[in-house]
């Protein structure tokens, strides 16, 4: 029981003793008082008894206050009647005692929980296509999904990290006809037919370039055939055609085309998984549409006697939902070919059959709310899996300001360019701060920093709200950003460790304000992860940490800590390595690193 559940389970049973509240949910009524001089914790109780009694909140208060009994040893002080409300402050001495020695104790694990009560969570994120790099939406992306998964870890679930590939389809044999016609080594003649083109390279692929043949990062040297295939495409339907008889060769499992499609394919995920390293993406299990979509297919086959799918005036197959207030949702194409959505109901199928007991969440862009709705209805209807245990957690779109990134106007920003990007600016300003440092060491804060910045910027912004992401904003060390917050991390380490000898201290007789700020602030933090593992919002977490750095920062001006003496330097360290514990597992539930110098 963390110290905060602790008061309030005093407050309650304080309450709770009295026949007249015995009927009232006294946590729920419980809350926090804008100003210290009015107490600590208070409730709100005597509003909704107002009623029930026949008389004004503040009569009942005081009726209240003057039966109330203290026990011994009692966090609880004193209470006091205010305007209606029943005020409980704290002994702070006490308090403190029983915090600080928690935090220091339960160090890593300070703030962490049991409510999952080892409950499967599988996480779905990530998402992206085997024919181009990661763009900065699979940013936001993965960076929610890494979030989620580490604050419902440390709330006692057990989570499934994973990520669908869609390497199947038209866009991936753009691809493939890309690298065909302008990948060989000597160079493009004119454009000529796939299939020869084909041959070719089956019987000899050393004439085509690899990506170190052009040093180049692999997903960025599968992305130049496609872009190359797709302006070709738009203007000359010819092209598209042979795209189509492409897919339809790999469909039926041409030795050839699957040779190239493994070959293309791998070279993106050799990419991808340089960036995920990057980022600290990571995942238990991968699920590929090409093992998964013939599947699809079936399952809408065996179910189009039964009223669920009929076909349209167009000849396309749908999913008939009308009666569940969703429109129908086409899972079959008039040809008979396969939709993401076909593939999704097999996904879903082989999720479960996989971990039967567990729930599902989706991390998936928030313009797909009506088809996830869809989905879920579907797969209910199917008894493929209860839509209940079924969570879409949609995002926002991210955007940055205009001019303030060096790519071309319409271009979608990738990842990789991104980091790069806000990491040759945080290095500009490490390199003036430590001009000592060697350039390795330099390297590694500036990557901690940049990385660190980012996913703050992401994360900080309710997932369902769109974003634009300012990178000169991002990168600044003061205000509402990723750097403030690691580099109070970092100040709070250096008090440490220039303190030199010391000992703890968790508590001491009179405290200052901003002691005692810090204090509730330091006391507050499990209840915020637990409601951030309940409503997965990571932004609780953010918000969290932003305040407790600022009451930090406000109490190390106004409270001397090495240059203080006795009992109250000892007590003051104390605070300072509680907070540093704290804060640091906020950055690590944000898969943030701080770095030992800013």
């Amino acid at each position: 029981m963390d110290i905060r559940e602790k008061l309030e389970e005093e407050v309650e049973k304080i309450l709770g003793g009295l026949n007249l509240l015995k009927s009232e949910k006294i946590r729920e009524t419980l809350e926090t008082p804008p100003d210290s001089s009015l107490g600590d914790l208070a409730t709100n109780v005597c509003f909704s008894l107002s009623r029930k009694l026949k008389k004004s909140p503040a009569e009942i208060a005081k009726e209240i206050v003057a039966r109330v009994k203290i026990p011994e040893n009692s966090i609880i002080k004193r209470v006091e009647a205010k305007g209606g409300y029943v005020n409980f402050f704290f002994d702070y001495r006490r308090l403190a005692k029983d915090l600080l020695t928690t935090i220091l104790e339960e160090d890593e694990g300070y703030g962490s929980s049991d409510i999952g009560k080892g409950e499967k969570v599988l996480v779905e994120y990530s998402a992206p296509n085997p024919n181009k790099p990661m763009h900065i939406g699979h940013m936001r992306n993965n960076f929610i999904g890494m979030s989620i998964g580490s604050i419902l870890k440390f709330s006692g679930y057990k989570v499934i990290l994973v990520n669908w590939i869609n390497d199947r389809g038209a866009h991936i044999c753009k691809s493939l006809w890309g690298y065909l016609q302008f990948g060989k080594k000597d160079g493009l003649k004119k454009i000529k037919n796939w299939k020869d083109l084909l041959d070719e390279w089956y019987e000899h692929p050393e004439k085509w370039l690899t990506p170190k043949d052009v040093n180049k990062k692999p997903d960025f040297f599968v992305m130049d055939y496609y872009v190359k295939a797709a302006n070709l495409m738009e203007e000359n339907k010819e092209y598209e055609e042979q795209n189509r008889e492409l897919l339809k060769e790999w469909e039926i499992e041409n030795p050839k085309v699957r040779a190239l499609w493994k070959t293309m394919t791998e070279w993106a995920y050799e990419g991808w998984e340089e960036t995920y390293k990057r980022q600290g993406c990571v995942f238990e299990k991968y699920y590929y549409e090409s093992e998964l979509y013939k599947r699809g297919k079936e399952i809408v086959l065996e179910h189009m006697e039964d009223g669920t799918f009929f076909k349209s005036k167009e000849g396309t197959i749908v999913a008939n939902l009308e009666e569940y207030g969703l429109p129908g949702l086409v899972v079959l194409r008039s040809d008979g070919t396969s939709l993401y959505s076909t593939a999704d109901l097999a996904l879903t199928e082989q999720k479960v059959k996989d971990y039967p007991d567990a729930r599902f969440v989706w991390i998936v862009g928030g313009a797909q709310k009506l088809y996830f709705q869809q989905l879920f209805t579907l797969c209910e209807i199917l008894g493929i899996v209860e839509k209940k245990r079924c969570y879409h957690l949609g995002y926002g779109m991210v955007s940055l300001p205009a001019g303030k990134m060096s790519s071309r106007k319409g271009r979608v920003i990738l990842a990789d360019n991104l980091m790069d990007e806000v990491h040759m600016l945080v290095d500009k300003e490490v390199k003036k701060r430590n001009p000592k440092l060697s350039e390795q060491e330099r390297y590694e804060v500036a990557e901690r920093i940049a990385l660190g910045a980012i996913k703050y910027a992401m994360l900080k912004i309710d997932a369902f709200k769109d974003l634009v992401f300012d990178v000169e904003e991002v990168i600044r060390f003061e205000g509402d950003t990723g750097p403030y917050l690691m580099y109070a991390h970092v100040r709070a380490e250096k008090i440490l460790e220039k303190a030199g000898n010391w000992k703890r201290e968790p508590s001491i007789e009179n405290m200052t304000e901003e002691e005692k700020e810090l204090i509730k602030m330091l006391m507050n933090f499990p209840d915020v992860v637990k409601s951030s593992a309940k409503d997965m919002k990571p932004n609780y977490i953010c918000n969290y940490a932003h305040e407790l750095a600022e009451v930090f920062n406000k109490f190390y001006h106004s409270c001397p800590v090495i240059h203080s003496e006795g009992k109250t330097r000892n007590f003051r360290l104390t605070l300072v390595d509680a907070f540093r514990i704290t804060l640091r597992n906020c950055l690590s539930l944000l898969g943030m690193k701080a770095p030992k110098v800013m």
